[in-house]
């Protein structure tokens, strides 16, 4: 859906700039920007009457997660508190200085060491 909707954006900013181009020199810059003006005044106006308030019947009740898109080893409930996300990257032990220097980490924290008690040296 998100490329569908910058592809048709862009086309319309093409569509729109051979318009504005078109326009611009058959009428001339001012009679093209006035003419933008009342159309901008006409869409206005237009656009008054529709209303977009959806929030009367907005329902706030918590969605329950599933194992939909990941394989979730534990369903989090409701008031199960904040939840953390982490992340393993492996990186070559070669480049694991440049690895952090690149990412400003630092040095190694021990919570960061693998389970089995080996340290690395990056």
């Amino acid at each position: 859906m998100n490329a569908t909707f910058f592809v048709v954006t862009q086309g319309a900013m093409v569509l729109g700039g051979t318009i504005w181009g078109t326009a611009t020199t058959i009428y001339g810059p001012n009679r093209t920007l006035i003419g933008a003006a009342i159309v901008l005044i006409i869409s206005l106006i237009a656009a008054i009457p529709p209303s977009i308030d959806f929030t009367k019947t907005l329902d706030l009740s918590v969605v329950p997660v599933t194992g939909f898109s990941h394989k979730i080893l534990y369903i989090p409930k409701a008031d199960d508190g904040p939840v953390v996300i982490h992340y393993d990257i492996e990186v070559d032990r070669a480049r694991g200085r440049e690895f952090l220097e690149t990412h400003s980490l630092g040095t190694c924290r021990q919570s960061d060491r693998p389970e089995d008690g080996q340290t690395h040296d990056y």
